[in-house]
């Protein structure tokens, strides 16, 4: 439908026939609406069977009519009333007198200004009856129940019911983000659940994305098309995504995406910042890794450009009050190395310019300093002891004692991740495809500033960059969701800006359903955020906070008399959040999700990882009282 933004002019073109000529919806009450129609076997308690058997009775065409007019025209009726204008829906076609529906008025609703016309301008609605939005939601709960029957009805029917079913799904979810400008008898619409559900409505969009099938995974459609609204999936349609040159086509003999997996053993090469570069490996300090780690300390690289541009690199320690930086980024990207601690001279001047740039643009007075200022950052291929012991060469620097002590040393840094992430000054996000989208993303926002002001809306720009970042191969692995998670704040870095993740939660007015869908799949409620000041309170602090409240509320309950319940978050539902975020998410070993799934319910690592691998995962399960009974179904 044209409502929902087109970003790159690609967008499913939905081109649904205006049907219902000559039959409208009397506004005499929706739910009987069929009866006085002619459809009496469509009220009250309904059963796919009883559509499927009346159907081989009615006409198809008919049949097609009344849907449209009844789910379609009949539900804004009845949601706008006295605002609702027929003619505002419908789009003259072509000579041939053919009409389609449109939904381009309601546009209007997702400026925030008062210039703007349309069936729903503020300013024509004063004075006017206003929307009850209890009622309203009484309806659309009604309505979002039928429509589903009627996308069951329509498995292994023409195609016409299908978008059919889309436009009836995308004016309930529009009508359920009602705009704050508008009039309102109640404060709230209600809940509903817009998540999109197998069928008919669904395949039509999952085939338009499927058709670039080097930059979709089949998992990861499947994953969305059960987790965010139609709106959503429509609007992903007309988004154009970066070609990393990745195959997916063998993710189809799995359960999960494995095209962004990097095994140990495979012919990996570190990638330099030029295809043609030959620079050498750059190394840090091992012992000073070692004896940082061996502290029960978590190892900082320093680096420092003298003035002759010879780099210095040594480890510091991690605290509250050492400012760094934590790099979240993916292996398949090329910035990583399962052979040894070193990275090209090329890619890390490159990570330490981008740091640079990213703290004088959070922090003038940073750009006062020479460019001679250490600049701190903690990446594993330097801060984690190797995973392996043999280089691209075949040949190991390490002797076998030091191969050997690495080991005790890798394991406590994966132990202390969470506090890792927790202390950083920021977490920053490298991804090629939010590289190269936050950049293009901005650049158009401009053009489209200069070419018309009323068009511009403020707020396309968080959306655009929100919904790339939900998407992206980043938002797709267990342990970058992990970092993101844990941070303090997790900026973006694009080809010449960055953007903060929270700018992207502020102010926007637009598309509400469809940006509420990206940020749910990037929540960064599993678990607790913000700095600790020692590793002990990391741990504590979530339950001291809710008994706090908890106190607070039962304080406030007696002077009101109110006896309203509080949740509070503990292990016995973290656990069940935790698990949830893993939906849609894979990683290349899958034995990591122990780590990330304790860090996510607040536990300690380093206890859990000194278990055997059987025991590991009853360790977590014995903290819960109870489980829930769908666990027993999972398959990983």
């Amino acid at each position: 439908m044209d409502h929902i933004a087109d970003e790159n002019g690609q967008r499913l073109k939905l081109r649904i026939p205006y049907t219902a000529k000559g039959l409208q919806y009397d506004g005499k009450g929706w739910g009987t609406f069929p009866e006085r129609a002619g459809y009496p076997w469509l009220v009250g308690l309904v059963t796919v069977q009883d559509m499927n058997d009346h159907f081989s009775q009615e006409a198809e065409a008919d049949l097609q009519a009344f849907a449209q007019a009844w789910m379609y025209f009949g539900v804004l009726k009845e949601v706008l009333k006295n605002a609702y204008r027929e003619e505002d829906y419908i789009l003259a076609g072509e000579d041939d007198g053919t009409a389609f529906l449109t939904t381009k008025g309601t546009r209007q609703w997702q400026y925030n200004g008062e210039d703007y016309g349309g069936p729903l301008d503020v300013g024509k609605l004063r004075g006017q009856e206003k929307i009850d939005l209890g009622q309203a939601a009484t309806t659309l709960k009604e309505a979002l129940k039928m429509s589903e029957l009627w996308d069951r009805f329509a498995i292994g029917k023409r195609p016409l019911w299908a978008e059919l079913l889309l436009s009836f799904k995308l004016v309930i979810e529009l009508l359920a983000c009602v705009p704050l400008g508008m009039p309102r008898k109640t404060e709230f619409l209600g809940d509903l659940n817009l998540t999109a559900k197998s069928g008919p409505a669904a395949d039509l969009v999952r085939s338009s994305l499927l058709k670039d099938n080097k930059v979709w995974c089949w998992h990861q459609v499947d994953a969305l098309c059960t987790t965010v609204s139609y709106s959503t999936l429509v609007y992903l349609t007309g988004l154009t995504r970066w070609d990393r040159g990745l195959d997916h086509s063998q993710c189809l003999e799995t359960n999960h995406c494995i095209a962004y997996n990097i095994a140990v053993g495979d012919d990996f090469h570190t990638a330099h910042v030029e295809k043609e570069c030959k620079c050498q490996h750059v190394e840090a300090s091992r012992s000073e890794r070692v004896q940082i780690l061996e502290r029960g300390g978590i190892p900082v690289l320093e680096c420092e450009e003298s003035k002759t541009e010879n780099l210095q690199l040594r480890f510091v320690a991690a605290s509250p009050h050492v400012d760094y930086t934590a790099i979240s980024h993916l292996w398949a990207d090329g910035l990583g190395n399962p052979f040894g601690n070193t990275l090209p001279r090329c890619q890390l001047m490159r990570l330490i310019e981008i740091v640079r740039a990213t703290n004088e643009s959070e922090l003038s007075f940073w750009s006062w300093f020479p460019r001679t200022t250490p600049v701190r950052i903690w990446l594993d291929i330097y801060c984690v002891p190797a995973q392996v012991s043999s280089t691209e060469q075949g040949h190991d620097r390490r002797s076998p004692e030091e191969q050997q002590q690495d080991v005790r040393p890798k394991r406590m840094a994966i132990a202390r991740m969470d506090v890792t992430y927790a202390w950083a000054s920021y977490v920053l996000a490298l991804d090629q495809e939010l590289i190269h989208s936050i950049e293009r993303g901005g650049s158009e926002s401009a053009q489209q500033s200069k070419s018309s002001a009323r068009e511009h809306d403020p707020n396309r720009t968080n959306m655009k960059t929100t919904a790339y970042m939900a998407i992206s191969a980043w938002n797709t692995r267990c342990w970058t969701f992990q970092e993101h998670v844990l941070a303090r704040r997790t900026i973006l870095q694009g080809l010449h800006a960055q953007v903060q993740y929270s700018e992207t939660l502020e102010g926007y007015l637009t598309d509400r359903g469809i940006q509420l869908d990206f940020h749910r799949m990037l929540s960064r409620q599993a678990v607790i955020s913000g700095v600790p000041s020692s590793e002990r309170l990391l741990r504590t602090r979530t339950l001291w906070f809710a008994l706090l409240v908890s106190w607070l509320f039962l304080l406030r309950s007696r002077r009101t008399k109110r006896k309203t319940p509080l949740k509070i978050t503990t292990t016995d539902n973290q656990f069940s959040r935790a698990w949830n975020c893993f939906y849609g998410r894979t990683t290349t070993q899958w034995e990591d999700m122990i780590v990330v799934l304790t860090n996510l319910m607040d536990l300690s690592a380093g206890h859990v990882l000194q278990l055997g691998s059987g025991a590991q995962m009853k360790s977590l399960l014995s903290t819960q009282q109870s489980l829930p009974l769908s666990l027993l179904l999972v398959e990983m």
